[in-house]
Protein backbone atom coordinates (compact mmCIF):
# COMPACT_ATOMS: atom_id res chain seq x y z
CA UNK A 1 0.00 0.00 0.00
CA UNK A 2 2.82 2.32 1.19
CA UNK A 3 4.32 2.17 -2.08
CA UNK A 4 1.33 2.36 -4.27
CA UNK A 5 0.88 5.55 -2.32
CA UNK A 6 4.15 6.78 -2.64
CA UNK A 7 3.64 6.04 -7.08
CA UNK A 8 0.12 8.05 -6.87
CA UNK A 9 2.23 10.88 -5.27
CA UNK A 10 4.50 10.98 -7.27
CA UNK A 11 2.88 10.50 -10.50
CA UNK A 12 0.38 14.25 -9.36
CA UNK A 13 3.76 16.12 -8.99
CA UNK A 14 5.04 14.98 -12.37
CA UNK A 15 1.67 15.70 -13.64
CA UNK A 16 1.20 19.49 -12.02
CA UNK A 17 5.16 20.05 -12.83
CA UNK A 18 4.46 19.13 -16.32
CA UNK A 19 1.57 21.37 -16.64
CA UNK A 20 3.51 24.45 -15.28
CA UNK A 21 6.27 23.75 -17.51
CA UNK A 22 3.31 23.72 -20.65
CA UNK A 23 1.76 26.68 -19.75
CA UNK A 24 5.11 28.30 -18.91
CA UNK A 25 5.73 27.60 -22.24
CA UNK A 26 2.91 28.41 -24.16
CA UNK A 27 3.23 32.14 -22.44
CA UNK A 28 7.05 32.70 -23.67
CA UNK A 29 5.79 31.63 -26.36
CA UNK A 30 3.25 34.64 -26.98
CA UNK A 31 5.82 37.03 -26.43
CA UNK A 32 6.58 39.60 -27.96
CA UNK A 33 9.71 39.45 -29.11
CA UNK A 34 12.15 42.34 -28.48
CA UNK A 35 14.18 43.51 -31.02
CA UNK A 36 17.36 46.09 -29.49
CA UNK A 37 18.23 47.80 -32.97
CA UNK A 38 21.44 50.39 -33.80
CA UNK A 39 20.75 52.77 -37.02
CA UNK A 40 23.09 54.98 -38.40
CA UNK A 41 21.72 58.55 -39.00
CA UNK A 42 20.53 58.87 -42.45
CA UNK A 43 17.95 61.49 -43.02
CA UNK A 44 14.81 61.42 -43.60
CA UNK A 45 14.79 57.78 -43.71
CA UNK A 46 16.80 57.87 -39.72
CA UNK A 47 17.16 61.38 -37.40
CA UNK A 48 18.85 62.33 -34.92
CA UNK A 49 16.16 61.80 -32.71
CA UNK A 50 15.23 58.09 -33.45
CA UNK A 51 12.25 59.12 -36.16
CA UNK A 52 12.08 58.86 -39.79
CA UNK A 53 10.28 57.46 -42.71
CA UNK A 54 12.27 54.27 -42.39
CA UNK A 55 11.70 53.80 -38.71
CA UNK A 56 7.80 54.39 -39.40
CA UNK A 57 7.97 52.34 -41.85
CA UNK A 58 9.88 49.61 -39.09
CA UNK A 59 6.67 50.00 -36.76
CA UNK A 60 3.49 49.54 -39.06
CA UNK A 61 5.48 45.88 -39.30
CA UNK A 62 5.61 45.31 -36.10
CA UNK A 63 2.13 43.88 -35.22
CA UNK A 64 2.36 41.28 -37.98
CA UNK A 65 5.56 40.21 -36.80
CA UNK A 66 5.18 40.16 -32.74
CA UNK A 67 7.74 42.14 -32.40
CA UNK A 68 9.06 45.22 -30.79
CA UNK A 69 12.08 47.34 -32.46
CA UNK A 70 13.78 49.19 -29.99
CA UNK A 71 15.71 52.00 -31.50
CA UNK A 72 19.34 52.81 -30.85
CA UNK A 73 20.64 55.68 -32.93
CA UNK A 74 24.64 55.16 -32.95
CA UNK A 75 27.30 55.51 -35.39
CA UNK A 76 27.90 52.88 -38.30
CA UNK A 77 30.91 51.58 -36.34
CA UNK A 78 29.55 51.49 -33.22
CA UNK A 79 26.11 49.50 -34.53
CA UNK A 80 28.65 46.80 -36.42
CA UNK A 81 30.31 46.54 -32.75
CA UNK A 82 27.77 46.11 -30.57
CA UNK A 83 25.71 43.58 -33.47
CA UNK A 84 29.07 41.38 -33.12
CA UNK A 85 29.14 41.61 -29.37
CA UNK A 86 25.17 40.39 -29.48
CA UNK A 87 24.34 43.56 -27.73
CA UNK A 88 22.09 44.58 -30.45
CA UNK A 89 19.84 42.41 -32.95
CA UNK A 90 19.68 44.45 -35.97
CA UNK A 91 21.69 46.94 -37.81
CA UNK A 92 21.25 49.51 -40.72
CA UNK A 93 21.82 50.38 -43.15
CA UNK A 94 24.67 47.96 -44.36
CA UNK A 95 26.42 48.39 -48.18
CA UNK A 96 24.35 45.93 -49.34
CA UNK A 97 26.56 42.86 -49.40
CA UNK A 98 29.38 44.87 -49.73
CA UNK A 99 30.98 44.51 -45.66
CA UNK A 100 33.94 43.02 -44.97
CA UNK A 101 34.17 39.13 -44.06
CA UNK A 102 34.84 39.70 -40.77
CA UNK A 103 31.44 41.40 -40.51
CA UNK A 104 29.60 38.77 -42.12
CA UNK A 105 31.49 36.43 -39.80
CA UNK A 106 28.51 37.40 -37.15
CA UNK A 107 26.18 39.13 -39.21
CA UNK A 108 23.36 38.00 -41.55
CA UNK A 109 22.53 40.21 -43.69
CA UNK A 110 19.10 40.45 -45.40
CA UNK A 111 17.52 39.61 -48.92
CA UNK A 112 16.41 43.37 -48.79
CA UNK A 113 17.70 46.15 -49.70
CA UNK A 114 16.70 49.98 -51.05
CA UNK A 115 18.61 51.46 -53.74
CA UNK A 116 20.54 54.06 -52.80
CA UNK A 117 23.04 56.60 -54.91
CA UNK A 118 26.34 57.37 -53.39
CA UNK A 119 27.96 60.96 -54.53
CA UNK A 120 30.55 62.95 -54.91
CA UNK A 121 29.76 66.39 -52.72
CA UNK A 122 32.44 69.52 -53.57
CA UNK A 123 32.08 72.60 -53.89
CA UNK A 124 35.08 72.85 -56.14
CA UNK A 125 34.21 71.43 -59.83
CA UNK A 126 37.65 69.27 -60.21
CA UNK A 127 36.63 67.27 -57.43
CA UNK A 128 33.76 65.71 -59.16
CA UNK A 129 36.39 63.71 -61.36
CA UNK A 130 36.88 61.51 -59.10
CA UNK A 131 40.43 60.20 -60.91
CA UNK A 132 41.53 64.04 -60.57
CA UNK A 133 40.59 63.97 -56.51
CA UNK A 134 42.18 60.81 -55.78
CA UNK A 135 45.70 62.38 -56.89
CA UNK A 136 45.47 64.97 -54.09
CA UNK A 137 42.22 65.44 -52.60
CA UNK A 138 41.51 65.53 -48.79
CA UNK A 139 37.84 62.82 -49.04
CA UNK A 140 35.44 62.52 -46.20
CA UNK A 141 32.92 59.67 -45.63
CA UNK A 142 30.86 59.08 -42.18
CA UNK A 143 32.78 56.94 -39.48
CA UNK A 144 32.31 53.16 -39.65
CA UNK A 145 31.39 53.57 -43.81
CA UNK A 146 35.39 53.90 -44.65
CA UNK A 147 35.43 50.09 -45.45
CA UNK A 148 32.51 49.78 -47.54
CA UNK A 149 33.01 53.20 -49.03
CA UNK A 150 36.77 51.79 -50.31
CA UNK A 151 35.47 48.35 -51.41
CA UNK A 152 32.62 50.07 -53.63
CA UNK A 153 35.27 52.31 -55.27
CA UNK A 154 38.51 50.99 -54.97
CA UNK A 155 39.66 53.87 -52.62
CA UNK A 156 42.32 52.90 -50.19
CA UNK A 157 40.41 52.92 -46.67
CA UNK A 158 43.22 55.50 -45.33
CA UNK A 159 42.36 58.17 -47.46
CA UNK A 160 39.03 58.77 -46.10
CA UNK A 161 39.08 61.40 -43.46
CA UNK A 162 36.27 59.80 -40.67
CA UNK A 163 33.40 61.62 -38.37
CA UNK A 164 30.03 62.48 -38.18
CA UNK A 165 28.01 63.30 -41.38
CA UNK A 166 27.44 67.04 -40.20
CA UNK A 167 30.69 67.47 -39.17
CA UNK A 168 32.23 66.52 -42.67
CA UNK A 169 29.39 68.97 -44.48
CA UNK A 170 30.64 72.28 -41.49
CA UNK A 171 34.32 70.56 -43.00
CA UNK A 172 33.73 70.65 -46.47
CA UNK A 173 32.05 74.79 -45.97
CA UNK A 174 35.44 75.78 -44.00
CA UNK A 175 38.04 74.04 -47.07
CA UNK A 176 39.08 71.92 -44.19
CA UNK A 177 38.35 68.24 -46.59
CA UNK A 178 38.09 68.65 -50.75
CA UNK A 179 34.85 66.58 -51.10
CA UNK A 180 32.95 63.76 -49.19
CA UNK A 181 31.67 60.77 -50.47
CA UNK A 182 28.12 59.48 -48.89
CA UNK A 183 24.70 58.23 -50.12
CA UNK A 184 22.60 61.25 -51.57
CA UNK A 185 19.33 61.93 -49.27
CA UNK A 186 21.21 61.71 -45.99
CA UNK A 187 23.92 64.34 -47.66
CA UNK A 188 21.49 66.46 -49.14
CA UNK A 189 19.32 66.34 -46.25
CA UNK A 190 21.91 67.17 -43.82
CA UNK A 191 22.99 70.22 -46.18
CA UNK A 192 19.78 71.61 -46.29
CA UNK A 193 19.75 71.29 -42.28
CA UNK A 194 22.85 73.59 -42.64
CA UNK A 195 21.88 75.59 -45.02
CA UNK A 196 25.36 75.45 -47.17
CA UNK A 197 24.72 76.77 -50.39
CA UNK A 198 26.52 75.85 -54.04
CA UNK A 199 27.90 72.52 -53.21
CA UNK A 200 27.89 70.24 -56.23
CA UNK A 201 27.37 66.59 -56.38
CA UNK A 202 28.22 63.87 -59.00
CA UNK A 203 27.03 60.12 -58.51
CA UNK A 204 29.71 58.17 -58.59
CA UNK A 205 27.65 54.72 -57.08
CA UNK A 206 24.72 53.07 -56.97
CA UNK A 207 24.93 51.45 -53.65
CA UNK A 208 22.06 49.63 -52.33
CA UNK A 209 21.34 50.15 -48.46
CA UNK A 210 20.76 46.50 -46.20
CA UNK A 211 20.06 45.34 -42.93
CA UNK A 212 21.56 42.44 -40.66
CA UNK A 213 20.67 40.67 -38.11
CA UNK A 214 22.66 39.20 -35.30
CA UNK A 215 23.36 35.51 -35.72
CA UNK A 216 21.87 33.40 -33.65
CA UNK A 217 18.76 30.64 -33.97
CA UNK A 218 15.78 32.73 -32.92
CA UNK A 219 16.97 35.57 -35.22
CA UNK A 220 18.24 33.19 -38.18
CA UNK A 221 14.08 32.10 -37.77
CA UNK A 222 12.79 35.64 -38.25
CA UNK A 223 14.51 36.55 -41.12
CA UNK A 224 12.63 34.98 -43.80
CA UNK A 225 9.13 36.55 -42.18
CA UNK A 226 11.13 39.82 -41.74
CA UNK A 227 11.95 40.06 -45.50
CA UNK A 228 8.98 39.04 -46.81
CA UNK A 229 7.08 41.74 -44.11
CA UNK A 230 9.61 44.39 -45.79
CA UNK A 231 8.89 43.04 -49.52
CA UNK A 232 5.23 43.53 -48.64
CA UNK A 233 5.23 46.85 -47.00
CA UNK A 234 4.15 50.11 -48.95
CA UNK A 235 7.60 50.94 -49.35
CA UNK A 236 6.94 53.05 -52.65
CA UNK A 237 4.83 55.29 -50.81
CA UNK A 238 5.74 55.55 -47.34
CA UNK A 239 9.50 56.28 -48.33
CA UNK A 240 8.35 58.66 -51.57
CA UNK A 241 10.65 61.52 -50.02
CA UNK A 242 13.45 59.43 -50.49
CA UNK A 243 13.01 58.46 -53.66
CA UNK A 244 12.80 61.79 -54.54
CA UNK A 245 16.43 62.44 -53.66
CA UNK A 246 17.62 59.23 -55.59
CA UNK A 247 15.52 60.16 -58.67
CA UNK A 248 17.37 63.25 -58.96
CA UNK A 249 19.67 63.74 -62.39
CA UNK A 250 23.41 62.16 -61.82
CA UNK A 251 24.85 65.25 -61.38
CA UNK A 252 24.06 68.75 -60.47
CA UNK A 253 23.94 71.40 -57.57
CA UNK A 254 22.17 70.80 -54.87
CA UNK A 255 19.11 72.27 -54.05
CA UNK A 256 18.41 74.36 -50.54
CA UNK A 257 15.09 74.52 -49.41
CA UNK A 258 14.13 76.90 -46.58
CA UNK A 259 11.63 74.93 -45.10
CA UNK A 260 14.43 72.27 -44.42
CA UNK A 261 16.07 74.82 -41.79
Amino acid sequence: MGCCSCTKQFNWRFMLAALTLACAMGSAHAETLEINVGLEPAPPLITEDGKGLFIDLLHSIEKQLDVHFHINIVTFSRAKHDLAAGQLQMIGFTTYRSEGAEFYSTANELDWSINAAMDIYTLDNRHLDLAQLLKTGVIGTPIGDEEAMSTLLNIPKSRFYVTHLKNLVQMLKAGRIDALIFERASTMTTINELGVPGIRYQKVHDGPGGLALHREPGLDQLKPRLEKALMAAPKHKELKRFFDFYNLPDTGVVALDPAAR
